[in-house]
């Protein structure tokens, strides 16, 4: 799928957002996310959590990006 992805609006893009959302509110960690994602896979297949964790890593980077700022 050429261009899917969190900001093309694939099938990660909902995750982005609420991952973003729970880093920003501080519900959740980005190790807290990054399991979370796994332990989907015994839920929802290996390849839709797959797509969750793609969906996360944007999300993960730009509020490591933001607490990085002084």
């Amino acid at each position: 799928m050429a261009g899917a992805g969190p900001r093309a609006g694939g099938p990660a893009e909902r995750p982005a957002v609420q991952a973003l959302g729970a880093l920003r509110n501080g519900e959740l960690s980005p190790g807290e996310l990054r399991e979370g994602a796994l332990q989907l896979a015994f839920c929802i297949g290996c390849g839709n959590a797959a797509d969750v964790d793609r969906g996360i890593q944007d999300p993960i980077a730009d509020h490591e990006k933001e607490r990085a700022r002084p």
